[in-house]
């Protein structure tokens, strides 16, 4: 079967003649135009075919599936088949597609994963790669489970459902003990159950978030040596969980956003600002900032108790350049919001924030982006704070934890 073999694709060059000849820069152009049109034309049948390859594919391991689990009916809900790459270092982690699917009526072999419903369900396949692009040796484990909206479970893959005579992507690292040779590229599918209470829920929420690990150096698989980090990846699973998705990126992507903490409406916002200042040889540069009515999920509600009259989220993009002689410890520095003429401080919320890819900022290094989350009521908000300056005052903090500020102050006022 197709999905079983190692297809090797190889590129198509378009080599060019250049003609020299009295009067030939109109033919040259032409010639350029026909080629140009020609490799678009090259490129685009390329891809269709490679789609087509890749949904033939997966319909053909479905139908394994469909067989092992001796199911009646197997129906599509969704597929995306646009491979997507995530790098860890040399090792190159490739979701190449995903599918989800309706099953109804299967074995009753499968009745403790489908809590005891076997009338119907779901079935999730994808199909990695894992490719290590240095020279020398590397591990990966990969469990690359998912989570659904708020819910923190994770669903991991199924031996069970794989067909017979096929290996999953994991049970062919656990054979190797997470190796990953170096030029090695290791491809396989995996099976995901679903019970009918979680796919309900993943049509409703319209995506999941999948795990993609970090790569490792040795088979310690030690989290303080990894190459590379541990990310959540949003995957429309629904037609509308692409729209969803796409409303979701235009946020900042803190923790409420990511996590799926609530609903966000934007109020307000400014982007591109750069404005900069320096304290102590430290450049604060504002990039940009938004305002959100947010509305908690039922599961993150107790979070948001104490605001009983409703909840605006101030979130604001910075960027740190390190031009001193000593680290700066980004996790623990925080900040104040200055609210309705400076006579109100709000304090920034450390939980709302997504943890950094790394703790420290050097001398000579830059933090691109560096978050800062403020819960804002909203009736205070609306009627007293809104037209009036917002002014951020930097609270960073050394390596050993010590005030870089002290009794200074580093004021950004939000343009409006």
């Amino acid at each position: 079967m197709n999905y079983k073999k190692i297809a090797l694709l190889a590129s198509t060059t378009l080599l060019s003649v250049a003609l020299v000849a009295c009067g030939g820069n109109d033919k040259k152009k032409e010639e350029a135009s026909s080629e140009a049109t020609s490799s678009s034309v090259e490129k685009k049948e390329t891809k269709k075919e490679s789609k087509n390859e890749d949904s033939k594919e997966f319909k053909e391991f479905a139908d394994d599936v469909q067989k092992k689990m001796k199911a009646k009916e197997m129906t599509s809900i969704y597929n995306d088949f646009e491979s997507k790459d995530f790098q860890k270092g040399n090792i190159k982690v490739t979701l190449e597609g995903y599918e989800l699917l309706e099953v109804k009526d299967f074995s009753n072999d499968y009745a403790i994963q489908y809590k005891d419903n076997t009338d119907e369900g779901g079935v999730m396949i994808a199909k990695f790669s894992v490719e290590n692009e240095g020279e020398e040796d590397l591990y990966y484990s990969p469990t690359l489970d998912f989570t659904i909206g708020s819910d923190k479970k994770p669903y991991g893959w199924k031996k069970n459902m794989m067909p017979n005579d096929v290996d999953a992507i994991n049970s062919i690292f656990v054979q190797n003990k997470n190796l990953v040779k170096g030029k090695e590229k290791i491809t396989g599918f995996t099976v995901y159950s679903i019970n009918k209470e979680a796919l309900d829920k993943m049509k409703e929420e319209g995506f999941i978030d999948l795990s993609i690990p970090a790569a490792y150096p040795n088979d310690s698989l030690n989290m303080k040596e990894r190459i590379g980090e541990d990310e959540k990846v949003k995957l429309a699973v629904t037609k509308n969980g692409v729209e969803v998705l796409e409303k979701k990126g235009s946020f900042y992507q803190d923790k409420p956003t990511t996590e799926n903490w609530g609903e966000k409406t934007l109020l307000k916002e400014k982007k591109d600002i750069n404005e900069t200042v320096t304290f102590k040889e430290v450049d604060y540069t504002l990039n940009g900032y938004q305002f959100a009515e947010f509305t908690p999920s039922a599961d993150e509600a107790r979070t948001f108790e104490d605001f009983k009259n409703g909840i605006v989220l101030l979130t604001v993009d910075l960027s740190l350049t390190n031009n001193s002689a000593s680290g700066i410890e980004l996790s623990s520095s925080s900040s104040l919001l200055l609210v309705n003429d400076e006579s109100q401080k709000l304090m920034s919320q450390g939980t709302l924030l997504n943890r950094l890819t790394k703790d420290i900022l050097a001398p000579g290094e830059k933090e691109e982006h560096w978050l800062q989350v403020y819960i804002l009521d909203k009736e205070q908000y609306e009627k007293i704070w809104k037209e009036k300056d917002f002014i951020i005052d930097m609270k960073p903090k050394s390596e050993d934890m010590a005030s870089l500020t002290k009794y200074q102050e580093i004021l950004i006022t939000l343009p409006q």
